[in-house]
């Protein structure tokens, strides 16, 4: 009986070093097959963009890139082709992608568009990104933003950002969170200290309300260069919408025309 005992203990344990073995040899099965994805998905990512021209807008969106994949993009987009113009649109980059990215534009003099909307930035991301354009030593013009989750917090490193950047003319805020708050220390950045920027864009940023927009055009008065103001689908009444544009495209103070 004892005899029999051991022997089924010994079987036992040849079991679980064989379960030992077998799960192993699945996890580097399927490590190796994770690498072999990356490899490939690498190669696709670096066709893609030398299949476009130099010294144009790379576009690279839509394909559910992930932060592994910027420095690809910073090598091949940025780096040899020289862009103009990135597209990153609707992919998957978060904070961490977004450090490599202002690395690699900070003392570039090519990229004058960035289209980074439809990610997972968060307010992290954008501090990086505002960081990089208050130093003024790239060239960039034109930012999409939207739908980043971005809330009072981001609107705040953009803010301190305009105090300081003199290149940006277009900033695109589009489907965030921001609120009031945020709206009016981007009004009052750009009501005392920015000069260039001629478009901001909030649509559906559903915290920001009539009163809100009214504040800014009282923080606008001095500001000569901001011209379009996108605040469709907020939470402003179309009523009130009508009448803040009117009353923006009759004032000889306001220089900002609401686009409804």
């Amino acid at each position: 009986m004892n005899n029999d005992g051991e022997f089924r203990n010994e079987e036992n344990e040849t079991s679980d070093d064989d379960n030992v073995t077998n799960h192993s040899r699945v996890l580097e099965q399927k490590l190796q097959i994770l690498q072999n994805s990356m490899v490939t998905k690498t190669k696709f990512l670096k066709q893609l963009i030398r299949d476009q021209n130099d010294e144009s807008i790379i576009d690279v969106s839509g394909q559910k890139l992930t932060d592994t994949d910027m420095a690809t993009i910073v090598k091949y987009a940025i780096y040899e082709k020289e862009c103009t113009g990135l597209n990153l649109w609707g992919n998957r980059f978060t904070a961490a992608g977004i450090s490599i990215l202002v690395d690699a534009l900070n003392g570039n003099k090519a990229i004058k568009e960035l289209d980074i909307s439809y990610n997972q930035l968060s307010d992290d991301g954008v501090q990086m990104i505002s960081k990089v354009l208050s130093l003024n030593n790239c060239v960039l013009e034109d930012i999409d933003l939207s739908s980043n989750d971005i809330k009072d917090r981001g609107a705040k490193y953009l803010a301190d950002m305009l105090m300081k950047n003199r290149s940006l003319k277009v900033l695109v805020l589009n489907k965030n969170d921001i609120t009031n708050v945020g709206l009016k220390l981007l009004a009052d950045a750009l009501d005392c200290d920015n000069k260039t920027l001629q478009q901001l864009k909030l649509e559906s940023n559903q915290f920001i309300t009539e009163q809100g927009v009214h504040s800014l055009f009282q923080l606008l008065r001095h500001n000569t260069n901001l011209n379009e103001l996108y605040v469709r689908n907020c939470s402003i009444a179309d009523g009130a919408l009508k009448d803040l544009q009117t009353k923006a495209i009759e004032s000889d103070s306001i220089r900002v025309d609401i686009l409804i």
